[in-house]
């Protein structure tokens, strides 16, 4: 009877002691907050993720300083986290004490889509050690957001051809009206709190480039509202189009907009950059 106990009791031992170890790698909780529950197909949204210390001991672990999106992805196929472009990035110890948060806003978007309808997903977080090593990700609550797509799309989600914006380099009049197009990074933008703007850069998806956006939130002087690609006048393969940003001033203040056009597996000095200067006033 003693060799049967001593059998079954050292599996549960070795079963709890799995248990406890899991529980202590399960210290903190993920908090998803998107900032609207509507977006149009291909429009890029943030979501407030917060890392929460749910323990009653203090919890540690190591992140990107600028590219941390790399720790952070969703359970959805149809949901994909827009890369943060830096030019400098490196790691910073995180220490969170019982109930503390560490916060970071991730922009997300929905490329394609079939119909209007609810898309459910959950945001993930892999913690990191000092080494760079990745952990399994801790997953937050579903989160439900209704994409819309607007009639005159093809199937799939893809806007029909359309043809190119007119630019326009001139500052924009006290009066509201159609948003400002911007094209050149020389040339400042000018605007009021409560108005809009757009900035438009010639963009060919089908050589591998694309353009990488990066814009400091810290000050909440601007709010992105939307990011398409525009196909060119005459739909002929392979035929460069225009990427466009729509913006709105929030508040005055002066804001850098930082692009980047390059290929994910080219070497960066390859890439394209332009810095545009935002002076709400």
């Amino acid at each position: 009877m003693k060799k049967i106990l001593r059998a079954i009791g050292f599996p549960v031992l070795l079963l709890a002691a799995a248990s406890c170890a899991y529980a202590a790698e399960e210290a903190v909780t993920i908090e998803t907050l998107p900032d609207q529950t509507t977006v149009t197909v291909g429009m890029m949204f943030l979501v407030k993720a917060r890392v929460f210390n749910s323990s009653d001991s203090t919890t540690d672990f190591w992140a990107n300083t600028c590219s941390f999106d790399k720790q952070w992805m969703t359970d959805s196929k149809g949901v994909f986290i827009q890369a943060w472009t830096c030019e400098e990035n490196g790691l910073e110890r995180i220490e969170l004490e019982p109930e503390a948060a560490y916060e970071k806003s991730i922009i997300l978007y929905v490329p394609k889509q079939e119909k209007t309808g609810p898309v459910k997903f959950r945001l993930g977080f892999r913690r990191m050690d000092e080494s760079g090593d990745m952990t399994e990700p801790v997953w937050g609550e579903p989160v439900t957001i209704r994409v819309i797509v607007p009639e005159g799309t093809v199937p799939g989600g893809t806007a029909k051809s359309l043809p190119p914006a007119p630019e326009v380099q001139e500052s924009p009049k006290a009066d509201s009206g159609p948003a400002q197009i911007y094209t050149d990074p020389a040339v400042p933008v000018h605007v009021r709190p409560g108005e809009t703007f757009s900035i438009s850069l010639a963009s060919n998806p089908s050589t591998g480039y694309s353009w990488k956006m990066d814009f400091s939130e810290e000050e909440k002087n601007l709010a992105l509202l939307d990011s398409k690609h525009v196909a060119a006048s005459e739909p002929m393969p392979g035929a460069p189009g225009k990427q466009v940003y729509t913006f709105k001033a929030l508040k005055a203040g002066q804001t850098k907009i930082r692009l980047v056009y390059g290929r994910p597996w080219a070497p960066s000095s390859a890439d394209t950059r332009e810095v545009f200067t935002v002076i709400a006033q």
